[in-house]
């Protein structure tokens, strides 16, 4: 395998989980009833994602690369754990109206990070919705009532996706993703979700899930979202940025290194350099590592990608 970095992913069994995870590919491990997430790169503790080539988590790798053979002077100075959690989220229901802390509330409250995030369509039901940020200026007592007498939804734009779809969700923007819908997310190294409604949903137990309102309150935009909600070939924020590639058949392309590439579509993906070639498999993130040069990409078919840089 070399140098270029693949990880064993992890998978969680959710109450409103499907089942199209486990058909997506051959994972080589078993998936779980209801996976509503596979998390595929991920250095969040307790969760930490194996690195087949080293055994190591990534944050373990980041402090024993005295070389910066893996990863640049400069990432190595400005973090001491892996900054993103990518995973794969398939949402059989509707999941929670929920929102995230930013920096500064998640460190004040949990030790955390904050929580910004993306998400690319990757399939959909016919006529699928995501919920993304308020119609009109809320206050937060029209929040508060609005999600106790279970009417908050309505206040939420209903967005129809299309498969590759790109949205940005920062800190702070009332959210949730529509059942039928399965999509990649890329966002900050966290855990850390304020659920504002959950539909009177119940465990397995039979109880409501527990609600977040006072952390909510405190953490939400109350803006109108005024985003045009137009289609993207990328995403830039302060915590990543990343593209969407199509590359046909018999085509090459030059890439750097210190990213991570993630093929979303297709097979027969070769990713080479001067010393050493793999082939790339569907939904297995690969990252690039700090001394690798000359790096070039090439497929037998029609293959879509993505391409994640960490500032």
């Amino acid at each position: 395998m070399g140098k270029f970095l693949k990880f064993q992913p992890i998978f969680l069994p959710k109450i409103w989980g499907g089942n199209h995870i486990s058909k997506m590919k051959d994972w080589n491990a078993s998936v779980p009833h209801n996976c509503g997430e596979v998390w595929l790169v991920s250095d969040v503790l307790s969760q930490e994602t194996l690195i087949f080539n080293t055994r190591q988590t990534l944050s373990e790798l980041i402090q024993s690369d005295h070389q910066n053979e893996y990863f640049s002077t400069s990432f190595r100075t400005k973090y001491n754990r892996f900054p993103l959690l990518i995973k794969i989220i398939d949402a059989r229901e509707d999941l929670s109206i929920q929102v995230h802390p930013n920096d500064e509330i998640a460190l004040k409250k949990h030790g955390s990070l904050g929580k910004s995030e993306s998400w690319i369509i990757l399939d959909h039901e016919e006529d699928a919705s995501l919920y993304l940020g308020w119609k009109r200026a809320m206050t937060p007592e029209e929040i508060q009532i609005a999600s106790q007498e279970g009417w908050i939804d309505d206040e939420i734009n209903h967005i129809k996706v299309k498969k590759n779809d790109l949205f940005y969700i920062p800190a702070g923007l009332v959210h949730s993703i529509g059942k039928g819908i399965v999509l990649g997310e890329i966002q900050q190294s966290s855990d850390v979700t304020y659920r504002l409604f959950d539909f009177n949903r119940t465990d397995s137990n039979g109880n409501l899930r527990d609600l977040h309102l006072e952390d909510s309150l405190e953490a939400v935009s109350l803006d109108k979202y005024t985003s045009d909600f137009s289609t993207s070939s990328s995403i830039v924020s302060n915590y990543f940025s990343y593209s969407i590639h199509t590359l046909e058949a018999n085509q090459s392309l030059s890439i750097s290194n210190n990213q991570l590439l993630w093929l979303t579509e297709g097979q027969d993906l070769v990713l080479s350099t001067q010393d050493e070639t793999m082939i790339v498999q569907k939904h297995e993130p690969i990252w690039i590592p700090n001394s690798l040069e000359q790096i070039t990409l090439k497929s037998n078919s029609s293959v879509t990608f993505l391409t994640v840089q960490i500032p």
